[in-house]
């Protein structure tokens, strides 16, 4: 995914994973709360509180994320989840999610290793361009 400016009137998965993290109702729809909600992420965080979060926003959203691994809960799970589109939307990293995070990271070229870290969360977020190869079937 090319990264994009997220902001009100947009939608999407996108959209739904950062509500998960600023903690704005997750309904994929940027309206007016979760523009406050990222204005109040922004200014806690020394940002520019613009209520669009474009790249500082992200990196900073990826510099603050925590390694997710087996067993990891919380809204930066339920936003990994919204983005690789799991099984379960219930914000805890389980077993059976792990196979998806290691298909992604092989599909992007990150060490597959099945922990959410600053490489996986870039790429979710297109914050960067990876190379993409192909994973086998």
């Amino acid at each position: 995914m090319a990264f994009k400016t997220v902001k009100r009137g947009q939608k999407g998965d996108l959209v739904k994973a950062l509500q998960y993290i600023v903690g704005a109702d997750p309904d994929g729809d940027f309206g007016p709360d979760t523009e406050k909600k990222v204005k109040a992420y922004q200014k806690a965080n020394g940002l520019e509180a613009d209520g669009k979060a474009g790249k500082l926003t992200f990196g900073k959203i990826v510099e603050l994320a925590p390694y997710l691994r087996v067993g990891s809960s919380g809204p930066y799970v339920y936003a990994v989840e919204v983005l690789l589109n799991t099984l379960t939307l219930d914000g805890v990293y389980k077993e059976d999610e792990l196979k998806h995070v290691k298909t992604y990271q092989a599909s992007r070229s990150i060490e597959v290793d099945g922990v959410v870290g600053p490489e996986s969360y870039s790429a979710l977020f297109g914050l960067t361009q990876p190379t993409i190869v192909p994973v086998p079937a």
